[in-house]
């Protein structure tokens, strides 16, 4: 009869604990499908490209709420900064994202040829003949903060000019200070900061390093300067400026 007793007790506290589970799930659901209602879509910028009809419109974040509520996975929406980029095809209507992944996109342009690195502001020339579209995107939360934001290192990224086959030219875990892209060649010069000292930060301590990133084929970045050449620099220098 005691274990009996002692039996239903538990079933009892189980069914609580359960029934409480529950109700702290869905309050968790409401609330995320709150905040959902509360964003507004934003393109503040239009862009037709080559006027071919298909429109590049970068998207932005607006909430009717504080923005400490979306501080978790876009710190930086008042920086001018885009979680995505549309391209919209007027024509017929079809539409996609740059990408499904989470990103943080601070420059798109496609003056380039010209002093590219000094290309901070977005730029987008409608007229242009040239093939790419180039983008600084962040992606990847390096010093695991439980976002993405400006601590985390920034990569040179291109897409065809209507928004597809986005890929990565700067390399892993490196942090991009300016780039060119080279006509001649149709290659892509840049420089980028390594954490060397793994502290996941790119700052000063690191040191600069120039990649080449060949646009006609599929390989990686390569380094433009190896270690026996920056030796033989180490030597000039010191033989003519610390005799």
């Amino acid at each position: 009869m005691r274990n009996s007793i002692l039996i239903i007790f538990v079933l009892i506290i189980l069914g609580a604990c359960s029934q409480k589970k529950d109700i702290v799930s869905t309050s968790k659901q409401e609330e995320s499908i709150k905040d959902k209602a509360q964003l507004k879509i934003e393109t503040p910028n239009i862009y037709e490209i080559d006027s071919t009809g298909i429109l590049m419109m970068p998207l932005t974040i607006g909430t009717t709420t504080d923005d400490s509520s979306f501080s978790g996975s876009f710190e930086s929406r008042k920086e001018n900064f885009y979680w995505n980029i549309i391209f919209y095809d007027s024509k017929t209507s079809e539409k996609h994202l740059i990408t499904n992944s989470k990103v943080l996109i601070s420059n798109y342009t496609d003056n380039y040829g010209s002093s590219s690195s000094g290309a901070n502001q977005n730029n987008i020339d409608m007229s242009s003949s040239k093939k790419y579209l180039f983008y600084s995107i962040r992606n990847f939360d390096a010093n695991k903060n439980g976002k993405i934001d400006l601590s985390d290192p920034e990569y040179l990224f291109v897409s065809d000019r209507k928004g597809f086959n986005l890929k990565q030219l700067s390399p892993e875990k490196t942090h991009l200070v300016n780039w060119d892209y080279i006509a001649s060649s149709n290659k892509i010069m840049m420089n980028v900061l390594n954490d060397d000292n793994g502290d996941k930060n790119w700052d000063e301590k690191d040191p600069l390093i120039t990649y080449v990133y060949d646009m006609n084929s599929n390989l990686p970045a390569k380094l433009i300067f190896d270690d026996r050449y920056k030796d033989s620099l180490k030597k000039n220098f010191t033989h003519n400026w610390l005799k």
